[in-house]
């Protein structure tokens, strides 16, 4: 029996185990460093609840010797069988992953193109597929956990309609990419300061523009999402 369509759904899929591995074993402040990845996973959640579309997360503990690329081909098949026209994939590991990135890369979808995020390692930290352009053999032979994913998922959608989102975002798969993106928020916030100093006026109006724009966006004037469902067998 054929589904019904249900149009767009988003999944957050997590590498959890692999990437904890990764970055709390090279931090002696494991604790710290943990609450950051959990606070990190949250933020993600709620960014997409506030869509009011349908929500599904798969675990990192569920077949975790599974390969990468079988378990995430997986949870795409699983969803185009529900019936589910559109599906958009994040990592649960992107710090600066906001609604916007959301809305547009499901604004985008619903037009009948797929869409992708590169993340700063050449990887993706954003994948956006329509069910009928879906080829789960090719999907699997993209080789994951490598500087080449990006380029191979462009490969995967060529002819098929897409579009490449801006800006390149970093995910925090290892212990130098939490360094790194903590380093950046230092160095932004000193700029800040630095032009504050010098353009008070200015940053001034920008403030009161980025309030604005906050008040706009916010989820907390939205209404709530129609449901969250766990994948617990992906």
């Amino acid at each position: 029996m054929i589904a019904k369509e249900k149009g767009t759904a988003i999944l957050v899929f997590s590498d959890e185990d692999a990437r904890r591995r990764k970055v709390l074993t090279q931090f002696s402040a494991h604790r710290q460093s943990d609450r950051l990845l959990s606070s990190v996973k949250q933020k993600v959640i709620s960014h997409a609840r506030s869509l009011n579309l349908p929500v599904f997360i798969s675990g990192g503990d569920t077949h975790r010797h599974a390969d990468f690329g079988i378990r995430l081909a997986g949870c795409f098949k699983q969803l185009f069988s529900q019936g589910y026209t559109q599906v958009l994939c994040v990592g649960d590991d992107i710090p600066d992953l906001c609604r916007y990135h959301f809305s547009h890369a499901v604004r985008t979808l619903e037009q009948g193109r797929q869409v992708l995020g590169r993340s700063s390692d050449g990887g993706a930290y954003l994948i956006g597929l329509r069910a009928e352009d879906f080829d789960p053999e090719q999907f699997n032979r993209i080789p994951w956990h490598s500087g080449q994913v990006f380029d191979a998922l462009v490969a995967f959608v060529q002819g098929r309609g897409h579009h490449v989102m801006t800006p390149v975002l970093s995910d925090l798969d290892h212990w130098e990419d939490l360094i790194f993106w903590l380093q950046e928020r230092v160095d932004g916030f000193r700029l800040w300061v630095q032009n504050l100093i010098e353009k008070p006026i200015v940053y001034f109006e920008f403030l009161i523009h980025s309030v604005q724009a906050f008040a706009l966006d916010s989820p907390i004037l939205r209404g709530p999402p129609r449901g969250i469902a766990l994948f617990p067998s992906i």
